[in-house]
């Protein structure tokens, strides 16, 4: 008899410093559940706009760049996680990020969210927005929002 699964965390990771702190911080949940979750780790990479790019660059080149920059951004966390030994399942996207962590936690009905906060200046958030921001707003599911 294998191990019940219990409820699904996704943990949404960019190439921050924050992510390993997501990771121990889904970590620490996971254990104080009583079924092991189903952890979902995500990357979203924002889209190069398609006109400038695949006027330079085949698509499966395109598409092989996401993939590769991805992984890479993964490689520790999903480390980290095997090391816990937990199963991960791994999803690597290309949209906006706000809205592509979003459509992901509904589809796959998570319990939790977990993201990194970055330590941007005010001015940083006005011109540039924030994910995390975004999220905070429009989660529909409870968020944990890692400093």
């Amino acid at each position: 008899m294998g191990i019940k699964m219990g409820i699904r965390i996704l943990l949404a990771l960019d190439d921050s410093p924050v992510a390993l702190r997501v990771v121990d911080q889904a970590l620490a949940l996971a254990g104080a559940l009583a079924a092991a979750p189903e952890l979902h780790v995500l990357h979203v990479h924002p889209p190069i706009p398609l006109d400038f790019a695949t006027r330079h660059i085949p698509r499966d080149d395109l598409e092989a760049y996401y993939r590769e920059e991805s992984e890479a951004v993964l490689k520790a966390p999903l480390a980290r996680l095997a090391e816990a030994g937990y199963p991960v399942h791994t999803h690597l996207r290309v949209g906006p990020p706000a809205e592509t962590v979003q459509a992901l936690a509904q589809s796959l009905d998570c319990a939790y969210l977990c993201i990194g906060r970055h330590g941007r200046s005010a001015l940083g958030e006005w011109l540039l927005g924030s994910v995390a921001s975004r999220l905070l707003t429009q989660a529909r599911v409870p968020l944990i929002l890692v400093p």
